[in-house]
């Protein structure tokens, strides 16, 4: 913390990052959600977002979860204002790339989506993308496994290479992981392709016991995604600055911890 730095790099730290601020502050312009409800000086950022739990968290008007918290903090920082858009997966994309949106949380940087968002941004720490099947005679021990049979996957998702572009492979797309995850259970399904702390989550809350494969993908980076006609592009140094703030006084590990032990707890319950 920064009591633990010498009084006068203590000082000069904070007053940098003030100066650094206050410039980048003034010659920010608004964001779209700023115009519509004419606030000039204090960002209102509209954030389209997917219920994904642990990562974002929507239910009964109130939005959680690590990603959400984390961006919370930083928000906090900056004291800006935060409006949060719940929309199917597919479609934050759509409204980042039309400029309905300023962000997104979460998404993995890829080519045809940097058209259209910013990826300057390495918030969230990578996860692996697991291959859960409901019966234990379906795992998937290699790529090769995948062949012939029925996997559920994310509509808008990326995954990874060769998967995504394999066309000999029989996807099934859905709007959401709870779906994929409701239709393995009933067989319509071989296998899904899920992240890791979703797949424990909804396995808990929907009081599913699937069975992990052996094969799975190491994770990637995610993201704070920025619309590129976002006027947050003007203002993604002090976006930045405020990722390093909470990074600083430790909210950021601290609510890494949080979700991680959760998943430990939930992991081994009955």
């Amino acid at each position: 913390m920064e009591d633990n730095l010498p009084i006068g790099a203590s000082y000069l730290r904070k007053l940098s990052l003030m100066i650094a601020v206050s410039v980048l502050t003034i010659s920010g312009s608004t964001s779209p959600a700023q115009a519509e409800n004419g606030i000039s000086s204090v960002p209102l950022v509209t954030v389209a977002l997917n219920h994904a739990p642990p990562y974002r968290i929507l239910e009964k008007g109130a939005a959680s979860g690590l990603y959400i918290e984390i961006f919370n903090a930083l928000i906090k920082e900056l004291g800006w204002q935060v409006h949060y858009e719940e929309v199917p997966f597919r479609r934050a994309l759509k409204m980042l790339e039309d400029g309905q949106a300023d962000v997104m949380l979460g998404p993995v940087r890829k080519p045809e989506r940097e058209q259209y968002i910013d990826f300057s941004i390495p918030a969230f720490p990578p996860e692996r993308r697991l291959f859960v099947v409901n019966r234990p005679s379906m795992r998937i021990f290699k790529y090769s496994d995948l062949a012939g049979k029925k996997i559920g996957v994310l509509r808008g998702s990326v995954y990874f290479e060769p998967f995504d572009s394999d066309l000999d492979l029989l996807k099934e797309t859905g709007t959401d992981y709870r779906n994929l995850l409701a239709m393995l259970s009933k067989d319509y399904l071989d296998v899904v392709v899920v992240p890791e702390l979703l797949s424990v989550a909804l396995q808990k809350e929907m009081n599913l016991d699937m069975t992990t494969s052996e094969f799975f993908v190491p994770g990637e980076t995610s993201y704070i995604g920025v619309s590129r006609k976002s006027s947050l592009m003007n203002r993604l140094a002090e976006i930045r600055w405020a990722l390093d703030e909470i990074k600083f006084d430790k909210t950021y590990e601290q609510l890494l911890l949080k979700y991680m032990a959760r998943d430990r707890v939930e992991s081994v319950s009955p």
